[in-house]
């Protein structure tokens, strides 16, 4: 019979395999053009939902500011994660 615990501790182990065999697929070069991207995304949603704030936009075009902000996050976690 199988307990918690050690499928617990299997999928601990499966886990710790992984991330020792994890090896980053992109270069310097794409690494730090991704956190460019990035930084501009992010900051061009913010400014964007500034703007969009003080002329009292309505709540549908608010929330479009939030696509370029996950663009932004996803730059800088594909920079971060090396992927």
């Amino acid at each position: 019979m199988v307990t918690f615990g050690a499928t617990l501790r299997t999928l601990n182990a499966r886990i710790r395999m992984h991330g020792a065999a994890c090896t980053p697929n992109i270069g310097p070069a794409q690494r730090r053009q991704r956190l460019v991207v990035g930084l501009v995304a992010t900051a061009a949603s913010v400014v964007a939902l500034g703007l969009l704030l003080a002329t009292d936009a309505t709540p549908l075009a608010r929330l479009l500011a939030a696509l370029p902000f996950w663009a932004g996050a996803l730059g800088i976690l594909q920079h971060r994660e090396k992927t």
